[in-house]
């Protein structure tokens, strides 16, 4: 075992220590990136990967042959199909929920319509005085131009029960 340990472990040499002649030729940098499978006691690994594996599970064999190339182009035409759904749903949500979009100059969207008194009596208005903890005033009544007027009087002196809450 301790004489497979050091085959095992090797260290790749460095790319850039090559002698100067053959600066010119950038093979020394391919040779370095593209290495051959370097055996271990799991199997062979691919060593060329820096940042894209080909296989899931980072170069070791697995027992499935590799998909031919058929089935790769109909699984990633799937995957597209499923992404451009996605993609529309999220722009479909951002265009309903943008304000620059449903919004525009000039036109407003009406979400509630205070004409009619039963419109009103829809809503609850209350206030300090309605639960003996103020003197606070608050109505929502029918104006003088038949729209529903919020209106009251707000009333900053302390009721004379004793308690103060800060």
């Amino acid at each position: 075992m301790t004489s497979l340990l050091p085959r095992l472990c090797r260290i790749p040499c460095n790319p850039f220590a090559v002698p100067s002649s053959s600066y010119r030729h950038y093979s020394h940098l391919l040779s370095s990136v593209a290495r051959p499978l370097r055996p271990t006691l799991i199997g062979p690994i691919h060593a060329n990967n820096l940042f894209w594996e080909r296989d899931r599970k980072g170069g070791y064999n697995s027992k499935q042959p590799p998909p031919s190339r058929w089935q790769l182009l109909r699984d990633g035409l799937r995957e597209l199909r499923q992404e451009f759904a996605l993609f529309e749903q999220e722009w479909r949500e951002k265009l309903a929920s943008d304000a620059l979009v449903v919004f525009r100059p000039g036109e407003t969207d009406v979400v509630f319509n205070f004409e009619r008194q039963e419109q009103l009596d829809r809503w609850v208005v209350t206030s300090d005085r309605d639960h003996n903890q103020g003197y606070s005033d608050a109505r929502f009544e029918l104006g003088p131009a038949g729209f529903g007027v919020f209106h009251g009087m707000l009333e900053s002196r302390v009721p004379k029960d004793g308690r103060i809450k800060r």
